[in-house]
């Protein structure tokens, strides 16, 4: 197939040892109705045969680059700086898009006519083969940083402007929780539109960085996650507060350090979940609040017993 020298969209796919299951998402830009696109895959560092399945599918379009490893925000930078697509997405290697994900976009891009800007859709989440629809909370399009912080959202159901890239970048400090910091500040300062359709697929396993961050290295991933949304906040504290209640801004830290609390119980940790439990912001919203203190108390009798048992067993 002959490359179409005036691409639209970069399709960027950062993959580290994923060989067994990158199939699914290259198949899915494959698959698109919108043939416009490019896909660049960043291989940070895999010593598996990543290569080999990328080069058996037959598609000009499809960019291979090998890096060494250096985590997924300095892949996803390398991507864009090689991108040469207008609008740029992102898509990790687990998850993929519904066929109609370009066309929407290009539709929406055409229909607003505002060049310079980010396009966002509605994704589901998919659990055993099953997919669900998120809960989105409609009464929020009309804000979207609002919007986008009450969802979390990650990178990956955007498009967005090259422009727009060249100026906002991944952070690499932030290993957990870089999506959400890119994409909040976008939207601080560039427009964002909100297409109203479920167009990408959130696949759940247990080897996600949301789920493996809990059980190997809680305590630095605990740190990193905390610094990343500290520095979010810190850095933007003004902008944000134009759109969001400092409230909900604290919900949101609270809901992290409640997370990794909870770990630190599971892993018997308990001087880390006080020095965790003292990080708890308090103008924030008190049932929320008051559910994560309370949980922690009710749950941590348990867990306490069940680790002198289990040294007792030792």
């Amino acid at each position: 197939m002959k490359k179409n020298i005036n691409i639209l969209f970069s399709v960027i796919i950062p993959t580290h040892n994923r060989a067994g299951i990158i199939g699914r998402a290259i198949e899915s830009v494959l698959e698109q109705t919108y043939q416009n696109w490019e896909l660049i895959i960043v291989d940070d560092g895999s010593t598996d045969n990543t290569r080999e399945i990328v080069e058996s599918y037959n598609d000009d379009r499809i960019r291979y680059f090998w890096k060494k490893n250096e985590e997924r925000s300095i892949a996803r930078n390398f991507g864009i700086d090689k991108a040469e697509g207008t609008y740029i997405s992102f898509l990790d290697d687990d998850d993929y898009y519904l066929p109609e994900f370009l066309l929407t976009f290009h539709n929406s891009i055409l229909e607003n006519n505002i060049p310079v800007a980010a396009f966002t859709c509605f994704e589901y989440t998919e659990n055993n083969g099953v997919k669900t629809k998120n809960n989105i909370p409609v009464s929020l399009l009309n804000n979207p940083v609002r919007f986008l912080w009450e969802i979390q959202t990650s990178i990956r159901p955007f498009a967005i402007h090259k422009d727009i890239l060249k100026n906002e970048k991944f952070k690499p400090e932030c290993k957990y929780g870089q999506d959400f910091h890119l994409v909040i500040r976008i939207a601080l300062k560039y427009k964002v539109f909100i297409i109203e359709e479920y167009l990408s697929v959130n696949k759940t396993h247990n080897e996600q960085g949301t789920q493996s961050k809990f059980k190997r290295n809680y305590r630095l991933n605990a740190e990193l996650s905390l610094m990343c949304i500290n520095n979010l906040v810190n850095e933007n504290s003004n902008h944000l507060k134009e759109h969001i209640a400092i409230r909900k801004i604290n919900d949101l830290i609270n809901h992290k350090i409640y997370g990794f609390a909870s770990a630190s119980m599971k892993h018997c940790d308990f001087r880390y979940l006080f020095s965790l439990i003292k990080g708890i912001k308090i103008n924030s919203s008190p049932g929320k609040t008051a559910y994560y203190l309370f949980s922690i108390a009710f749950r941590t009798p348990f867990y306490l017993i069940k680790c002198i048992f289990a040294v007792n067993e030792d």
